[in-house]
């Protein structure tokens, strides 16, 4: 008698559900996927039937969710390299963020319909507020 098939995962994305599925296999468990093709047809039913599910029989639901559970090994851990830090040029603070500018091609998106200026990188001081543009 074929063992019952158990939920062990689901999954927004088929993509993210062969994943799972890959990695189980690899590890000597048989998954198999259940809606895979309805999302793949068309990914808003995704929220309706719960996601891509990745199912695996009764008698190896405890080795599935170890494996699952476990935290990815990734060989060594690669040399402490020193971080680049980012000096605000007004008040020489070292608390600076970097973000993406939309506005001007935001606005010539809406203007056009396409964008002319494209969105670029820049740096704000989180202490002073002062803004300039990263260089490259």
């Amino acid at each position: 008698m074929p063992d019952h098939l158990v939920t062990v995962g689901s999954y927004s994305t088929a993509q993210e559900a062969y994943l799972v599925q890959s990695e189980l296999e690899a590890f000597g468990v048989d998954a198999v996927l259940e809606d895979e093709n309805l999302v793949r047809l068309d990914w808003l039913y995704s929220n309706l039937l719960g996601g891509v599910k990745v199912r695996v029989p009764d008698s190896l639901v405890d080795d599935a969710r170890a494996i699952l559970d476990a935290p990815l090994d990734r060989g060594a851990a690669p040399p402490d390299e020193p971080e680049e830090t980012t000096v605000c040029p007004a008040c020489g603070s070292a608390e600076t963020a970097q973000f993406l500018d939309r506005k001007a091609a935001c606005l010539t998106w809406l203007v056009v319909g396409i964008p002319l200026i494209f969105p670029r990188w820049r740096n704000a001081c989180l202490n002073c507020g002062h803004k300039w543009t990263a260089s490259a």
